[in-house]
């Protein structure tokens, strides 16, 4: 069962147990899978196929995906995780707070350093690790904003704070770069 293997995984992330899950998500994830093991191309993406004996010839053979899954929200779960952390967002001093907390290992990056993914649907988030560090390890060091009329607001640190974390929740802002090194 997929779900139960992704609740697994995610469980594993949630725990910090690192090392074991990008281990396991290797042989695990649906996207690691060789056509050869998965029995089709991993980019087929199918919850269900209709067999032969379906009554609707023209469909023999047709993939077709559930609109949300067990497996596909578990996955979901553990993309944002990877990416943004657990609690990208909290109340801090009665104010809103973003801090990005990555947990991606060194493999995920380019050769320059840089992996990316969108953050709630609109941000572009650029995370910079030139010396390809598992961020676990690592920290973020800074954080650029990049709003959508152009300003940049550069911040030192980890935390995002008001009123700049409400506007990255907002959509106002285009896209983020942060900027890890070595962590404590």
């Amino acid at each position: 069962w997929l779900h139960m293997e992704y609740k697994y995984l995610l469980e594993l992330l949630r725990s910090g147990l690192y090392e074991a899950f990008y281990e396991d998500i290797l042989s695990a994830l649906v996207p690691f899978q060789p056509v050869g093991r998965y029995g089709r191309s991993p980019l087929e993406n199918s919850s269900f196929i209709a067999s032969s004996v379906y009554p609707d010839e023209s469909l023999h053979g047709t993939g077709f995906v559930a609109r949300l899954s067990g497996s596909t929200a578990e996955f979901l779960s553990m993309w944002f995780e990877m990416f943004a952390g657990r609690t990208p967002f909290v109340v801090r001093d009665g104010e809103l707070t973003l801090e990005l907390k990555p947990a991606l290992p060194s493999w995920f990056f380019s050769e320059e350093g840089q992996v990316e993914f969108t953050f709630l649907g609109h941000t572009r988030v650029i995370y910079n690790n030139p010396a390809r560090l598992d961020t676990w390890l690592s920290q973020v060091n800074s954080v650029q904003i990049r709003y959508d009329d152009g300003r940049d607001i550069m911040i030192q640190g980890s935390f995002v704070p008001y009123p700049y974390s409400a506007d990255v929740r907002a959509g106002k802002v285009k896209e983020i770069s942060a900027y890890l090194g070595e962590g404590e």
